[in-house]
């Protein structure tokens, strides 16, 4: 059965591309250190609060012309630095963020007409729902549910000043140039190019996060709509 995965925007059969198989992604890995403490039994501990880079493999091929798609594709992926959105149609309601950070070979088969190939992705552990990217508007009080056992880092837009909470994060405005963007993933608080990060004061002291189950969202006075982006994942 031919699959296709789509790497920063471009699908794998773009290039005559397809997939007959992957290798289910290896499960994120927390981040600890142990500490051996003289005299006492075990090891200690110490969550880092992250999770490490997972890979996900794809077994690839082209039936004609294989050696043109191939080059034509391997030119393509690495062209591209940093991460990029990786999605396929054997998880088709989720996607990651992923690299290509090694060269990869093919097989020739047949008189250079058929081939295969296998391309290793080094993924960010997260496995972001679709759905999560969907915009909810608050003009009022209202909820939103987490569906994932994973805290999210939403992106959150606000218009006016005041006070609001969303989960247990209180969140004070102190002024706004019009509409104030809050990053929790890359924790930044902007409006356009200008950085609004003393304008906004939170209670905890951490970015918003939402948390697993319904999250509470309400709306002082002042604050004219808020404008939410979940950004739900699971691992």
């Amino acid at each position: 059965m031919k699959h296709e995965f789509i790497y920063a925007g471009v699908s794998c059969r773009d290039f005559g591309i397809w997939s007959n198989g992957h290798k289910t992604a290896k499960t994120p890995v927390r981040d600890v250190s142990k500490v051996e403490v003289p005299g006492r039994s075990g090891d200690l501990i110490i969550d880092n609060g992250r999770y490490k880079n997972t890979t996900q493999t794809y077994n690839c091929f082209a039936n004609r012309d294989f050696l043109k798609c191939f080059q034509r594709f391997r030119s393509f992926v690495l062209s591209k630095t940093g991460y990029q959105r990786l999605e396929d149609s054997y998880a088709p309601d989720e996607y990651r963020m992923a690299a290509v950070v090694d060269t990869f070979d093919p097989e020739i088969i047949t008189r250079l007409r058929d081939g295969s190939f296998t391309i290793t992705f080094d993924c960010k552990p997260q496995r972001y729902l679709k759905v999560g990217e969907n915009e909810y508007t608050f003009t009022s009080d209202g909820f939103l549910v987490n569906p994932e056992f994973c805290d999210a880092l939403p992106l959150i837009k606000v218009s006016g000043t005041g006070t609001l909470s969303i989960g247990d994060s209180v969140i004070t405005i102190s002024s706004n140039p019009g509409t104030i963007t809050i990053d929790s993933d890359i924790m930044d608080v902007y409006s356009g190019t200008t950085n609004c990060n003393s304008c906004v004061a939170f209670s905890n002291h951490e970015f918003p996060k939402l948390g697993p189950g319904v999250n509470g969202v309400e709306i002082g006075s002042g604050i004219t709509s808020l404008l939410i982006v979940p950004r739900w994942w699971r691992l």
